[in-house]
């Protein structure tokens, strides 16, 4: 038996996924050259269980049997096949973000049960968080593989719990979603008529290699010397030396200039002391001595200035002829 599963998820290459993979199994087929005699003997029991099979709870007469009605297995493998259709829950995503009616899912079913009518395959619906298909799947592969008996009916109300065994469908059946599919060409691919995304990618056949783990981290260090910066490189935390402690750069204030215009104004000042000129008269220091940098001219304390002491009285003998001198 093969079970041929497909993302629902993504509907619009269901059926070029089921295409590729039924080739790809009658290729494998047509390798294993098996006698003619023993194939034809393969697929008359395929055609044969399908004509046999009945609903639960009914007798069939196996000793008569219909001929199979038309469209159903046309293409004839000789294996039982069942298609099983993951990520149902995922219609509520596709109604939200694609637009997705009901409309867009009676199209996917219809070209799905026509597939499995063409190839006598099981058609089931299941999703990632709870279906009872599952519990159904099981007992149906096991049905196929041992010809235990499977006692479920089909189940084709629930649009996301789909579940028809082989056998039960007919081109009759499939032609009751007709009715809402008429705004649609059934003879396009689903792929030219269900809305994608944009911006989703569809190339899965690529494969990525992982990079070896050393030539990995051979080119990150190589990458990381090219953005080493070119000065020296710091000290770490804890061992940084005292000269260069003192070296680095006082954090500037809010508001101050940076150090540059601090030095500026240092040598300004110096430089103001050094051409200063003594006033005559005036107290305090007379300079600083020629020979010595402003920096290292010591401070001199500035001296209290003493009281004008008053003059004499010039006797008025003495002042009487005696022309003034003019003051200077």
């Amino acid at each position: 038996m093969v079970v041929l599963v497909v993302d629902y998820s993504r509907p619009w290459s269901v059926m070029e996924r089921l295409e590729h993979w039924v080739e790809v199994l009658d290729k494998h087929i047509e390798s294993m050259k098996i006698e003619t005699g023993e194939k034809r003997d393969v697929c008359n029991k395929l055609a044969k269980s399908l004509q046999e099979y009945c609903l639960p709870g009914t007798d069939s007469n196996k000793d008569v049997l219909l001929p199979l009605t038309e469209g159903v297995l046309d293409q004839n493998l000789g294996i039982p096949i069942a298609v099983v259709c993951t990520k149902v829950d995922s219609m509520t995503t596709l109604e939200k973000d694609l637009d997705y009616t009901d409309s867009y899912f009676d199209l996917i079913q219809w070209h799905l049960r026509k597939f499995c009518l063409k190839y006598g395959a099981g058609l089931f619906y299941l999703n990632g968080k709870e279906s009872p298909n599952t519990d159904i799947l099981y007992k149906y592969i096991v049905h196929k593989m041992y010809s235990l008996p499977f006692e479920v009916s089909p189940s084709v109300i629930d649009k996301d719990c789909l579940m028809i065994p082989a056998g039960w469908d007919t081109l009759q059946k499939i032609s009751i979603l007709n009715d809402t599919l008429r705004s649609f060409n059934l003879e396009d691919d689903l792929n030219t008529v269900l809305p994608k995304p944009l911006n989703r990618r569809t190339d899965t056949t690529r494969e990525i290699k992982a990079e070896d783990d050393q030539a990995f981290l051979t080119r990150m260090q190589s990458l990381l010397q090219n953005q080493r910066p070119a000065g020296p490189r710091p000290n770490k935390p804890g061992l940084t030396s005292q000269s260069s402690r003192t070296a680095l750069p006082t954090p500037s204030t809010p508001g101050a200039g940076g150090p540059g215009e601090k030095d500026g104004v240092l040598a300004n000042f110096f430089n103001s002391l050094l051409n200063k000129k003594p006033t005559p008269g005036a107290g305090g220091p007379a300079g600083v001595r020629p020979g010595m940098s402003g920096a290292g001219a010591p401070r001199a304390s500035a001296a209290p200035a003493s009281p004008r002491q008053p003059s004499r009285p010039i006797p008025r003998s003495q002042s009487e002829g005696v022309p003034r001198q003019p003051s200077q």
